[in-house]
């Protein structure tokens, strides 16, 4: 028998109220963890970023292709080399690259009927892979397939794969055997349709009718076209119906079983359904400023990330495009410049580049690599590969310890002899002066070089600064880190306070400001301030409605005193009597 009631009217007894949970703790988010990049792949899907692992990095963007063929290639090989590395990034958020001289188009399918008359694999007409007009506007085109310029209804089944092969696909289909009541081989209108790379590994199967109106036992559709989109949005199908939804099991040429009981399938050649450079107009010259734009949008509408990385590239509109989503995104940004400049030249680059003095410059870490090794992928000879991603990968490793407060060690700079750079056969190309050094660091360029040490020698980031000119903490790498994250923090809390009570929302700020900033001055990423305003605190806030609109809107200012870094010792020794 039931002792309460969750709702009492004007009867005696006992009402239950729901449970109020006050043990509910901010998530910490693992955001940090993950890099956002650009570049140019032979695969992946061109509307959407894509979510890669070490796991899928080969099924979703290919082997990887030469350098030679393009620098944008050099962005997988810092991919690889970083989702390889067990303390880099747990994946890489990454969009690729596309311009308006792509075209896609569809592979279809007639299926045989009449004896000895085989299945046919062909592709329609290629059209424009994204509006020609508006390079935001990525809406794929409509579904009518063309042939030599006129609509075709006579097929059975048509693909549209939205990765994005440019070495192709394969088509496979069968029949699977079915009975009749009496035990006899009857038509069939279910069929299993794999799709394969060029090498002939599977990427899906779907198995389903061609009648539009099949259910399974439980009232679920089974035609071919909804269960392809139950299962996913990387391929589109559309289903004709000229054959009563039957097919015929004498005629078929991939029904059921041959003469050795083999499954008997009608398999295509390779069908090229997308080209990356299709020649329209004056042909493709390039990506411009409008295709590195599209991708950046792409990108920040894409699952979150807490790093940035040009991924070798030194495009100017690649560049500028990562370092406009840095100060967007509030998050950091690590940059290559050209590994082939001479030492003497190279504290210049970051002024030639436009990276000091634009918005955010203090989220903007630039890397110059004058080493030569080994390829980290594989894939090129021997040559001088970039180093930003790698540099990212190793803070996303640090980022994946935290303390018992939920806070990494951002107050430690991935720098210097603690984050070695780990190649074969490195050699260093550039002969650097002691005044190069100096020069890099007021450009805000930090050397990637051989250093010397207690116990070793070895490649390391010689520096830790940030493009900001300033002579303030923002211009260290650790300090815009922990600014970041911190801004990250209380941005996603203040979401929580969203649409709650004036007062109440300011409480609940309030205590959680008090609670976070304690637990990062714990971290020791917080020391006591100089300035007299902080009053030898590490840490004031204040959080009030706005005196202007003290109804509906409200206010937080903060000022952290963060931990610095070591970037110079001096030492000196005296001789006592």
């Amino acid at each position: 028998m039931v002792t309460f009631t969750r709702r009492l009217g004007e009867e005696s007894g006992v009402q239950l109220n729901p449970l109020v949970d006050n043990s509910v703790m901010p998530t910490v988010s693992n955001a940090d963890q993950f890099i956002g990049t650009i570049g140019r792949f032979s695969r992946g899907r061109i509307d959407k970023p894509m979510l890669v692992t070490r796991e899928n990095i080969r099924r979703l963007l290919g082997d990887g292709e030469s350098l030679r063929r393009s620098e944008l290639n050099m962005t997988y090989v810092m991919m690889d080399e970083t989702l390889k590395d067990p303390g880099g990034a747990t994946g890489i958020v990454a969009q690729r690259l596309v311009s308006p001289y792509a075209d896609i188009g569809w592979a279809y399918i007639r299926l045989s009927n009449v004896y000895e008359n085989p299945t046919e694999f062909r592709v329609s007409d290629l059209t424009p892979a994204m509006d020609l007009v508006d390079p935001d506007n990525m809406a794929l085109p409509d579904s009518s397939i063309y042939v030599n310029g006129s609509l075709i209804e006579d097929f059975h089944i048509a693909v549209r794969h939205l990765e994005c092969f440019n070495d192709g696909i394969i088509l496979a289909i069968h029949v699977p055997e079915v009975l009749d009541e009496f035990g006899s081989v009857a038509d069939s209108n279910v069929v299993t349709l794999q799709i394969l790379d060029s090498k002939e590994n599977l990427l899906f199967s779907f198995t389903g009718s061609l009648h539009p109106d099949a259910v399974d036992e439980y009232g679920q559709s089974v035609f071919l076209e909804d269960v392809v989109k139950s299962a996913t949005d990387l391929v589109e199908i559309q289903v004709s119906y000229p054959l009563n939804g039957m097919i015929d099991h004498m005629a078929s040429d991939c029904y059921g079983y041959d003469e050795n009981n083999r499954e008997r399938w009608a398999k295509s050649d390779v069908l090229t359904t997308f080209v990356e450079y299709a020649q329209h107009g004056d042909g493709f010259m390039g990506y411009d400023d409008d295709d590195y734009r599209y991708a950046s949008t792409a990108l920040k509408n894409g699952p979150t990330f807490g790093y940035l990385s040009t991924g070798g590239s030194v495009a100017n509109g690649l560049i500028d495009a990562i370092a406009g989503l840095s100060h967007e995104l509030n998050i950091p940004a690590g940059i290559d410049v050209p590994s082939e400049v001479p030492a003497y030249m190279v504290g210049l680059l970051s002024g030639q580049l436009g990276l000091i003095g634009r918005e955010s410059d203090h989220l903007l870490i630039a890397y110059w690599t004058p080493i030569i090794s080994d390829c980290p992928a594989g894939i090129n000879p021997r040559g001088m590969f970039p180093s930003s991603m790698y540099f990212l990968g190793k803070a996303c490793g640090r980022n994946a310890v935290k303390n018992r407060y939920g806070f990494a060690k951002k107050n430690h700079p991935v720098a210097g002899i603690d984050f070695p750079l780990t190649r074969r056969n490195m050699a260093q190309t550039a002969k650097i002066e002691s005044v190069d050094f100096s020069r890099m660091a007021k450009g805000r360029i930090n050397p990637v070089v051989w250093d010397t040490f207690s116990d070793r020698s070895a490649v390391v980031c010689r520096d830790a600064l940030t493009c900001s000119p300033d002579n303030s903490k923002i211009k260290l790498t650790s300090v815009a880190d922990m600014v970041s994250d911190i801004d990250r923090r209380v941005t996603r809390f203040a979401k929580q306070a969203l649409l709650k009570p004036m007062r109440e929302a300011v409480r609940m700020t309030e205590e959680y400001l008090q609670d976070l900033f304690e637990d990062a001055e714990k971290s020791e990423w917080l020391v006591p301030g100089e300035d007299p305003d902080m009053q030898g605190k590490s840490f004031v806030f204040s959080v009030y409605p706005d005196p202007a609109a003290p109804y509906d809107r409200l206010r937080y200012s903060y000022s952290l005193s963060y931990d610095g870094a070591a970037r110079q010792i001096e030492v000196t020794q005296s001789v006592a009597r």
